[in-house]
Formats: C-alpha cells, structure tokens, sequence
C-alpha cells in the first residue's frame, strides 16, 4: 500500500477499523482502557452514544467519566476502545457518520461512500494501514510539500494546509473545509489560533475580552480579541502569506503533526493535539 491508494481506498480502511472496533469487547471502567492514540466508543449498555479520538486513549475517557452527561448513566456505561495511528479524525467522523452517536454535538459534513468490501477484506486492508504508517505518511509530506494548488477561496475539501511568507514555511494546519478554515484566518481572531499566535509572537500584542475593548454588552470573557489597529497589523501579515491547500482523505491530522515535527514552523504551537 501507497498513499494514493491509501486516499483512494479510504472509505474501505475505515470500513475495516469500525469493523474492528465494534467487535472488541466492552470494557466497564476507563482504568481498563489503555494509554496509546486511537478511538473510542461510549455506550449507554447497548445504545452508542459517542465516538472520539485523541493520543491518549485512557486520558480521554477519565475526563468523559467524570463529564455529567455521561455521569448520569453510572453503571450502565462501557467503553470500546481501537489503536490508531492513521486516520483516526476520519474515523470518527465515520462513525458519526453512519452510526449517529447521540452525544456527538454534530458531524462536519462529511459524506463517506460505503464499502462494497467483504469484511475481510476490509479488515486486511485496515492492518495495512496501521503497519505501515510511518512509510504511508512519508509519501503523504512529500506530496503536501510539493503541492502547487494555492486557491482556497470556494474549495470546500478536506485536507493539510501550508502557509509560507518569503518562502519560508511558517505554519501548518489541517481541517475538514478549507475555505471555512483559512478564511477564519483572515478575518476572525477569536477562532483563529494562526492569527492569535501571529499577534502575540510577531507584534508582541496581548490578547483582550470584549469588555477590555469597550464591548460591556458581551458575555465573552475569553482574551480572544485584538483592537482594530492590532487586527489591521495581522492581516498585513496574512495578505503577505501564501496559504497552499493538499487535499486529503484520510490521515489529515497525522500529516499535519509529521508535517510539524519534521520542520518546526514558527508559528505552530509545540507538541499533538489531544
């Protein structure tokens, strides 16, 4: 398996780990479950109602443990749990997909083409994903590097992005809609870490409530804001960047870390996503 076939036979990989993962067996407490990156499942005895993922599998479901919407059902609660270490933002965006967890809050749009596979099949191809992730995901940093597409205005695909000043590769980041993503970056502040980092790290501006910033009506407390002046300064900035778009089927958030780890940008933040 390459990384082409891997995004052209993303639908059947997947296939085969929720095959895999609703076939392992229910564990009651999250003590049980194991310290390694992967998905899960919560399920109110035989009624599913949530899938994650995260690089501590163990770590995740002690918070949910102790969360009251998950409290409430005490004893009647159990956990599934699959090692993964490729796909696993697909993944449970499959499963919210298809199986319609009920405590999911809501699915990002994605649509995924059911499999025709024989589940054994599906399987297979699901173990040869996993074992060989590291070569997998060498082929896909390549790829992204090298890509030359750079229009992201209107592209609604999924994928890694790259964003470049002077040539130099500054920031990395993934997301489920490229248009919705890197337009944030261009004008919202609160919910663009690229543009809060830029701020902070490159003008040395300190972060502000809305009430900081003469807004008195506002709930929001969060310091997620910049003055006007201090915006008009970071999108000089950003007008100054080249944001290039790599599409990808699966594997988007384990790209965008190898992508970090092998060239550090300046602006990405140290250490995974959780």
């Amino acid at each position: 398996m390459n990384w082409k076939e891997l995004q052209d036979n993303h639908h059947i990989v997947l296939q085969g780990g929720v095959t895999t993962l609703l076939n392992s067996p229910n564990v009651q407490n999250p003590k049980e479950t194991s310290v390694q990156v992967g998905n899960y499942l919560i399920y109110n005895q035989e009624q599913l109602l949530y899938v994650g993922q995260g690089i501590n599998i163990k770590t995740r479901l002690s918070k949910h443990w102790k969360n009251k919407e998950f409290a409430i059902h005490g004893e009647n609660l159990s956990f599934k749990e699959i090692p993964n270490t490729i796909g696993r933002k697909e993944f449970e965006e499959y499963v919210m997909c298809n199986l319609k967890p009920g405590n999911n809050k809501f699915h990002k749009g994605r649509i995924f083409t059911l499999s025709e596979e024989t589940e054994e099949a599906a399987l297979l191809v699901w173990q040869q994903s996993q074992a060989l992730t590291g070569k997998l995901l060498n082929e896909g940093l390549i790829e992204a590097v090298e890509a030359s597409e750079i229009k992201w205005q209107g592209n609604n695909l999924q994928g890694v992005y790259l964003v470049r000043r002077n040539n130099e590769l500054i920031y990395v980041g993934e997301t489920h809609n490229f248009n919705e993503r890197i337009g944030t970056h261009h004008g919202r502040t609160r919910m663009s870490a690229l543009r809060r980092t830029i701020g902070k790290n490159i003008f040395g501006f300190d972060l502000k409530t809305q009430a900081e910033l003469g807004n008195l009506i506002s709930n929001d407390k969060k310091r997620n804001f910049f003055t006007e002046e201090e915006n008009s300064f970071v999108n000089q900035f950003i007008s100054e960047c080249e944001f290039t778009v790599y599409p990808v089927s699966i594997g988007r958030l384990e790209l965008e870390a190898t992508l970090i780890q092998r060239f550090s940008p300046m602006l990405n933040k140290q250490g995974n996503k959780d």
